[in-house]
């Protein structure tokens, strides 16, 4: 694991999609609402390296086991 600290992105997150003109930035007119997704657990983490056959970067890692399984944008609206 690495050092990096990602205690504030989400709240930097929420913080752009409050800025006025948050809509028109990073595609937001497409309606996903700045979100961000829950992190991965560990074990998923473990599975989506086992198919890969290969571990992702460190910061990477840490980034999906802290933050979220993706960057914002995803819409919930989408999934299924």
């Amino acid at each position: 694991m690495t050092g990096m600290d990602w205690t504030d992105v989400r709240a930097r997150v929420a913080a752009l999609a409050a800025h006025p003109g948050g809509a028109e930035v990073f595609g937001g007119r497409l309606g996903h609402g700045w979100m961000l997704e829950p992190p991965l657990t560990a074990a998923e983490l473990a599975e989506v390296e086992g198919q890969i056959g290969s571990e992702l970067p460190g910061e990477y890692r840490s980034f999906l086991l802290q933050v979220s399984r993706g960057g914002a944008g995803r819409r919930r609206e989408s999934r299924r």
